[in-house]
C-alpha cells in the first residue's frame, strides 16, 4: 500500500485515538461489518490499519489521492485522484443513464457517457464503509458505483460498489463489460 503524504488527514489523529484503534476495529467488525464485506475483511482491515483513514475525530475529509483498498483477486488499473473532499452527500448526485432507465446499458457505453462527469473514486467508498452513519438512507435499494477507480479481475475491468442487503451495507464489484440496470447508479460530483 502507498504511504499517505505528510500532513494528510490521518496524521492529525490524536494519539489517544490511535491507541484505541484495535478496540475500534473489534467494535467495527462486530457491529458494522456486513456479510459481503466480511469476504474482504482481512484485507480491508489491513487497509484501515495502514491508512488510518477512519473517523474518530469528527473529521469527514476524504483524501481521494491515496491508494484505495484493493480486494484480494483484484488489481488496480486506474485511480483518478480528486484531492481532499469534505464529505457532504449534497455535493454528489446519483447518475443513471437514460438507456439504463429503459432496460440496461453495456458498461463500456456507460463508461463513455460518464467520461464528461467527475465521478467518485473508491477512496470515497472506503470512507463510507468505515463510517456507515454517513451513507444517505435514500441510497438503500440501489447499487452505488465508484467509476473513478478501475480494477481488473481475471482479465476483466471492474468497479467497486456499495449496496444495502439484509439490513446491512456491503461492498462488491461489477465487471464493466456486463449489462448495467437502472438500480446501478454512478456517484457523481455536482458541478459547483
Amino acid at each position: 500500500m502507498a504511504k499517505r503524504p505528510r500532513g494528510s488527514v490521518c496524521q492529525r489523529v490524536p494519539p489517544r485515538i490511535v491507541t484505541d484503534f484495535k478496540g475500534f476495529l473489534s467494535d467495527f467488525i462486530q457491529s458494522e461489518l456486513s456479510e459481503s464485506l466480511k469476504k474482504f475483511d482481512v484485507g480491508f482491515l489491513k487497509y484501515i490499519e495502514q491508512s488510518k483513514n477512519h473517523r474518530r475525530t469528527g473529521n469527514s475529509v476524504v483524501n481521494t489521492n491515496i491508494t484505495p483498498f484493493i480486494p484480494d483477486g483484484l488489481e488496480l488499473v486506474n485511480h483518478s485522484k480528486m484531492g481532499d473532499i469534505s464529505w457532504d452527500p449534497l455535493k454528489f448526485s446519483l447518475y443513471v443513464s437514460e438507456k439504463q432507465r429503459g432496460w440496461h446499458i453495456k458498461g463500456d457505453e456507460l463508461r463513455k457517457e460518464l467520461g464528461s462527469r467527475t465521478v467518485a473514486n473508491a477512496c470515497i467508498l472506503d470512507h463510507l464503509l468505515m463510517n456507515l452513519h454517513l451513507i444517505p438512507e435514500e441510497w438503500k435499494g440501489f447499487v452505488i458505483c465508484f467509476w473513478a477507480t478501475i480494477y481488473r479481475s481475471e482479465g476483466n475491468l471492474c468497479v467497486r460498489n456499495l449496496y444495502w442487503n439484509n439490513g446491512r451495507w456491503g461492498q462488491d464489484y461489477e465487471q464493466i463489460d456486463t449489462d448495467w440496470g437502472a438500480d446501478e447508479l454512478a456517484l457523481v460530483l455536482n458541478d459547483i
